[in-house]
């Protein structure tokens, strides 16, 4: 520590590092927030998902204009303890900046099914849970895209995918919405 600032470095993506610093800072002074200057949302999830104690405030530039402040604790207030727990898996299966998003699907449809189906939530849950397997996580996951792609009356996403192709084939004559493969779902 140099002068009252403390460096840190992340030896890869800085946005788990990010928000747990500012997790840190604003457990450490009660009264006093720490405040995130990004526009990155897998920051804002992380602080929503993982916030315990303190006042965090997010501030998002906006080009010619003031920043916005968001209050990490109103947002997690607003969507309820249930919902954040499960903003980290949700998330990842929407696209983040590490996993592409599903095709047409973004991240609205898929947070209303998991406020409304309880099937829905307890899928994304799983990947929360420490004793959860490699297979019942990807069963969860296919059930999470089979869901997000109204499929889930079908057997596999194997069978979802293929009867959605034959439906947009028939339709359009191309190939846009099919889910993505179990094995993108593995990944």
């Amino acid at each position: 520590m140099s002068r009252g600032v403390e460096v840190k470095q992340a030896s890869g993506d800085a946005d788990l590092l990010i928000a747990t610093t500012a997790m840190d800072a604003a457990a450490e002074v009660v009264g006093r927030p720490a405040a995130v200057v990004t526009r990155d949302t897998d920051v804002l999830v992380i602080l929503l998902a993982r916030l315990r104690r303190g006042e965090v405030i997010l501030v998002q530039p906006q080009p010619g204009k003031p920043s916005k402040h968001i209050s990490i604790q109103k947002v997690k207030s607003d969507l309820g303890p249930e919902l954040c727990s499960v903003l980290l898996p949700l998330h990842a299966m929407t696209g983040c900046d590490t996993t592409s998003a599903p095709f047409r699907k973004g991240k609205k449809k898929p947070l209303g099914l998991a406020r409304r189906s309880q099937e829905f939530h307890s899928s994304l849950a799983m990947f929360n849970n420490k004793q959860s397997g490699k297979e019942s996580i990807a069963q969860a996951g296919e059930k999470v895209m089979m869901m997000m792609y109204n499929g889930k009356h079908f057997k596999s996403l194997d069978l979802a995918r293929y009867f959605r192709l034959k439906q947009l084939i028939a339709r359009q004559g191309l190939f846009p919405g099919i889910p993505a493969s179990p094995v993108v779902v593995w990944q």
